[in-house]
């Protein structure tokens, strides 16, 4: 018996991923693809290609004019595709609706009715809905697990440079001691330490972000990392990955490892400080950095991490950083949420989100966790 997978292919590339990779569908035999010209110019299939591992004499693909019934009818016919001692399973999740309804009329109305199955994924659910036959109606849970590298490689993204469990600048233990120490200190001391840290960002920017420069910190700052036991070198300088952990990379690690806890995650499906590129329709690189990635139940998730904004500075950062993380999701597809952890408190004298705050993150879809919410989550 020889069992076909037959997929639409869209701008969403996962749910086919998902499919091909899930354990329910490794019995497949051959695969087929139908797709547009304008797919083919984005690249989809071969993104799908890529993810999968799929060999070239495993799969054909039927290039379809994605708003003409008949086109996708007439294109079928021509395959001449074998009704006896095979099954088809049809995945109609991507694709353009049209597509959707002539592969499921194709597949239901004519001779291969009796050997076809039909599914699709809903947005937002880690499962896949079998449509039809009618008395086959049923959901099945996706038990594949998508590694952030093969989420990527979906959408065409490459992954440049990352931080995993295995390269953390510093331990989680030690992570975790460092904030407790600024946090624990009065409001005017705490003002004092990120004004020193600042210090140490437009030192290290002013160069060029040279990777031989190293700073001497100030005698209050060399007081406070003494404080918390930070290794500073013999010579009393700060080097590169010095700057970059204290300025802002202690709190990715700690929401790194955060959340590596609490959802259980394997290294494979969390990264922090990502580097990621990709090419555009103009065929140049556009190159993007994320804090912390991770994926969940198949979802992919993307944290902006900030340790604060000056009061003057608010509103416009604000707006710079949920500006990047809506361009990301946009890169990312349909499975994506965002977040934005911030170590301040964005909430007025009521304990609700300040007005433009939570004007801004509910238009963009992305949840806001303020110092607040982590004090009040325990996350502290």
């Amino acid at each position: 018996m020889n069992q076909v997978l037959i997929c639409l292919v869209g701008d969403q590339t996962v749910p086919n991923v998902l499919l091909i990779k899930d354990t329910a569908f490794q019995q497949i035999d051959s695969y087929l693809f139908i797709t547009t010209e304008l797919m083919e110019t984005r690249n989809r299939l071969q993104h799908i290609i890529n993810a999968t591992g799929l060999k070239a004499n495993q799969y054909q693909k039927l290039i379809v004019k994605a708003d003409n019934l008949q086109d996708v009818k007439q294109k079928l016919d021509q395959l001449k595709l074998p009704i006896n001692r095979t099954t088809y399973y049809i995945n109609l999740t991507s694709g353009t609706k049209l597509m959707s309804i002539a592969l499921f009329t194709y597949f239901t109305q004519g001779h291969y009715q009796h050997c076809s199955s039909i599914f699709y994924m809903p947005i937002g659910k880690n499962a896949f809905i079998q449509s039809y036959p009618d008395y086959q109606k049923a959901e099945y849970k996706i038990k594949y697990c998508i590694p952030i590298d093969i989420y990527l490689t979906c959408y065409g993204i490459r992954i440049d440079k990352y931080k995993s469990s295995q390269n953390l600048y510093m331990s989680p233990e030690y992570t975790s001691v460092f904030l407790q120490a600024i946090y624990s200190k009065g409001r005017r001391e705490q003002q004092k330490i990120f004004h020193e840290l600042t210090g140490l960002r437009k030192s290290y920017n002013s160069n060029d972000k040279d990777s031989s420069i190293q700073v001497t910190p100030t005698p209050s700052l060399t007081e406070f990392l003494n404080q918390v036991n930070y290794p500073i070198a013999e010579s009393g300088l700060l080097n590169e990955a010095d700057i970059l952990y204290l300025t802002g990379g202690w709190f990715e690690e700690w929401t790194f490892h955060y959340i590596k806890q609490q959802y259980n995650l394997r290294d494979s499906e969390i990264l922090c400080n990502v580097s990621i590129s990709r090419l555009n329709e103009a065929g140049k690189t556009v190159k993007s950095q994320c804090d912390v990635l991770f994926t969940h139940e198949n979802t992919l998730h993307v944290i902006e991490c900030k340790t604060g904004f000056s009061k003057g500075k608010l509103k416009p950062m604000f707006h710079e950083a949920l500006y990047k993380l809506n361009t990301l999701k946009n890169e990312f597809g349909q499975r994506v949420n965002a977040h934005f952890y911030i170590l301040t408190k964005l909430r007025n004298s009521e304990g609700k989100l300040k007005p433009f705050i939570e004007e801004r993150s509910r238009l963009y879809h992305i949840k806001v966790q303020d110092w607040t919410d982590l004090v009040k989550s325990r996350l502290l």
